[in-house]
């Protein structure tokens, strides 16, 4: 019988080594060892984003060092504007042989405001995503072995990763180092099975509460989407900010909140919601604004629905969620404008950034009354979302094709037309029949579109 081989994944180790100055964490020193491969001179070896979103890389350059088996390697970095980000590729000096060691020193910068796409520094800790201080690999796909130290930390100090903490091993994405959070320092939490929600101990704020409830519909939600039962984390991050709210990425979001002015619990019920969403429901956005409307949209929609057919949300707290949307949707300046305006604009314009929230919200909200009016209640914007989660489960790389195609499967007919209105800036108009049992009544009335103080039409919701 003929013997199959087996294909192994190239192997890379990670050793992260947080340090302690004054009352956060200072920095921390990077280890990457990548075993399985070997790179002619000139080939790219990593990529760092050496600005993203305005957001500068925190690696200390001088410190930056690339060497095999062979010794000293050597690199060039060459820097690249692509839309959001200045790209910074490091390629290898000479033909490597055997593994290739990365060794780098971080310093770390109070924390930012949202995007969560640095590393941050707060009294207790540091937090924030891989963007600005890991690599991108070359490998499509690799063996990872993380270890992160706490020997630089206070006793009781946490390094926590969104896959896990202190020592994890698991298959990973070449970006994947990237497009994940962590958290190290004197952390507090709650923990339910696979959800944590984490935060720096701090006089006069405790998270239990809101932690306890989002564990709950966490896991609810979890089920509804099918997940694989994956970790699934919340890292808060405290700095003065006009309104909470984070990032998300991968298995994880980063929370931002101000403790001179908390959230009410009514607020947080529906943010976390929102962002769980993202690990289950999405579509390509590339370029961003393309598909935004979907991934927003869909957020917004379930964050609303699923708590309120789990009987974990009232319906005062529905109304107020649908009047805080109805007002930052319809009042909008930028209401009207076009997907890929909001696109450009996105994180340049507050007011643009928010458009495709409310314009994919009051869409679907309007797709699924349709869907249940023409099938009688049997179907509704469900089928659609499931249709294509499960492709893009199935590893299909989609985009708004999809969703018309899953979209007139079940309307039966041509749905591209409201589609590409709603693409172009046509306001839409709210319908709701996916809240069972609310009783809501739908107001028109005349309201004022911020920062322009024109005339619009806005709706109250009763």
């Amino acid at each position: 019988m003929e013997e199959l081989s087996m294909v192994r994944l190239p192997q890379v180790e990670t050793e992260i080594k947080p340090f302690w100055e004054g009352n956060t964490v200072g920095g921390a020193d990077v280890v990457i060892r990548i075993r399985g491969e070997e790179h002619p001179g000139g080939s790219l070896i990593c990529d760092f984003n050496q600005d993203l979103y305005g957001i500068p890389c925190s690696v200390d350059w001088d410190s930056f060092y690339m060497e095999d088996e062979a010794g000293e390697l050597g690199y060039t970095a060459d820097d690249e504007r692509i839309q959001h980000q200045l790209l910074r590729s490091i390629t290898a000096g000479r033909d490597t042989k055997g593994t290739i060691t990365i060794t780098y020193r971080n310093k770390f910068l109070p924390a930012r405001p949202n995007p969560v796409m640095d590393m941050g520094q707060e009294a207790g800790g540091v937090s924030g995503s891989g963007e600005n201080w890991m690599p991108r690999l070359t490998q499509e796909e690799y063996e990872l072995d993380m270890k992160i130290f706490k020997d630089g930390l206070p006793d009781g100090a946490k390094v926590l990763w969104s896959y896990g903490e202190e020592h994890i091993s698991r298959t990973m994405k070449k970006a994947d180092l990237q497009e994940t959070f962590y958290y190290f320092g004197l952390a507090k939490g709650v923990e339910n099975k696979n959800f944590g929600y984490y935060w720096f101990d701090r006089e006069g704020f405790d998270a239990s509460e809101i932690a306890v409830w989002t564990s709950e519909v966490f896991l609810k939600m979890a089920d509804f989407f099918r997940d694989d039962n994956e970790a699934y984390k919340i890292f808060a991050r405290a700095r003065q900010c006009r309104k909470s709210g984070g990032t998300a990425l991968k298995r994880s979001y980063s929370y931002i909140y101000d403790p001179d002015a908390l959230p009410t619990m009514t607020e947080l019920k529906f943010l976390f919601p929102h962002e769980m969403v993202h690990n289950w429901v999405t579509l390509l956005d590339e370029p961003f604004g393309t598909c935004t409307w979907y991934v927003e949209g869909m957020a917004e929609f379930y964050c609303l629905v699923l708590p309120w057919r789990f009987g974990l949300a009232s319906r005062e707290e529905l109304l107020e969620q649908l009047n805080d949307r109805a007002e930052q949707y319809y009042e909008n300046p930028c209401a009207a404008y076009p997907a890929n305006e909001l696109g450009d604009l996105l994180f340049k314009d507050k007011e643009a950034t928010t458009v495709p929230y409310g314009r994919g919200f009051f869409y679907l909200m309007a797709i699924d009354s349709r869907i249940r009016e023409k099938t009688g209640g049997s179907r509704s914007l469900d089928d659609v979302m499931f249709a294509i989660l499960e492709r893009t489960k199935a590893g299909e790389v989609l985009q708004n094709e999809a969703w018309l195609q899953e979209l007139s499967k079940v309307l039966d007919g041509d749905v591209k037309e409201e589609f590409e209105a709603m693409m172009k800036g046509a306001v839409i108009s709210p319908i709701i029949s996916c809240f069972d049992g609310a009783d809501i009544e739908i107001i028109k009335k005349e309201g004022i579109s911020r920062r322009d103080g024109k005339p619009c039409v806005t709706y109250e919701f009763r």
